[in-house]
């Protein structure tokens, strides 16, 4: 991952480039990379080699975009109802709140990124 800042007139905030290259697991079944952030946003992905976030868990403060890139994933909300099942290219928005998990779904790596936001509190 590389990350450069550019300034910005002074009345403007900079903007952050960044790039993301997949991380060799090592043995770990995944690995998440933040790419970014700001105040109230976050971006960041995400390589799962077997399983995922299999509890049912929400967010509170957090809405989530959840776009896979290669691979597939399946979303999944109370009572293990199907609500995504995705392919590359393919994403979901999950609204604070909302129970969900995940799994890879596919025979190879999953790789997906998330962008966060969270208007109620900074995100530290």
């Amino acid at each position: 991952m590389s990350v450069h800042e550019r300034s910005c007139p002074s009345a403007m905030p900079n903007v952050t480039l960044f790039k993301y290259d997949k991380p060799d697991l090592a043995g770990r079944k995944k690995s998440v990379r933040v790419l970014a952030r700001t105040d109230i946003a976050l971006v960041a992905a995400q390589v799962v080699s077997d399983g995922g976030e299999n509890n049912l868990h929400s967010h509170t403060y957090l809405d989530g975009f959840w776009l896979v890139l290669a691979g597939r994933a399946r979303f999944y909300t109370t009572d293990d109802v199907l609500i995504a099942d995705l392919g590359p290219m393919e994403g979901v928005v999950v609204p604070r709140g909302c129970p969900y998990w995940f799994e890879r779904s596919g025979d190879t790596d999953l790789v997906r990124s998330v962008v966060q936001t969270n208007r109620q509190r900074p995100l530290a």
